[in-house]
């Protein structure tokens, strides 16, 4: 296994860019079960020996694109609350533009969602990874808690349920929508979770 929480350096990160990149045009072509780690290190143009001295096995490697989605997620909310905002504008609008940036951040390709749902499923199955990407997961979850609701408080807002409920019921919706848009080969239509947000925040009592 590679060393946990080390930083890597900009070629080694480059390089691990790269095999990630490799792996999911593979996964795409050969599904995470059947892919090997010579085809992931062929198609990223290295060695079998350079593959393994970036990541200890594909496992390893499931966990860094699972991991790498969640890191995408944060910066798209990061962004978000660096947005002006405009106190002539509705809510409405404030919302939608939200959503928009979250939508660039999503990389909505049907073929990588489809991608996306197959790496949470390999997660589910093979325990080892799914224990490590939930406890990286919990250790995420309060930096979301933090954001979200710093978030809604810049709009004037509030969830009228409890915080960790409210996240949770956003999240499933974001995935639904993006699951729908891979199913029709479209875009995924965020009106929904616009209209989830609407009805659970409230303005922010005095």
């Amino acid at each position: 296994m590679t060393e946990a929480g080390a930083q890597p350096t900009a070629r080694r990160a480059q390089t691990q860019d790269k095999l990630m990149a490799a792996a999911v045009r593979v996964f795409a072509a050969r599904g995470i079960i059947g892919a090997s780690v010579e085809e992931i290190s062929e198609e990223a143009g290295f060695t079998r020996g350079a593959f393994y001295s970036n990541f200890g096995d594909k496992d390893e490697l499931v966990l860094a694109l699972l991991k790498r989605q969640v890191e995408e997620q944060y910066a798209a909310l990061e962004q978000i609350a660096e947005l002006p905002l405009d106190p002539d504008r509705s809510l409405d609008d404030l919302i939608s533009e939200s959503l928009d940036v979250l939508q660039g951040a999503a990389r909505p390709d049907p073929e990588l969602i489809l991608i996306n749902q197959e790496l949470m499923l390999y997660a589910a199955r093979q325990r080892s990874v799914g224990r490590q990407y939930l406890t990286y997961q919990d250790e995420c979850l309060a930096r979301f808690r933090v954001l979200i609701n710093d978030l809604l408080h810049k709009l004037g807002q509030e969830f009228t349920i409890d915080l960790d409920d409210a996240v949770t019921l956003c999240a499933a919706a974001h995935h639904q929508a993006h699951l729908l848009a891979a199913l029709n080969n479209s875009r995924p239509d965020l009106r929904p979770l616009h209209l989830l947000i609407r009805a659970i925040t409230r303005p922010l009592t005095p």
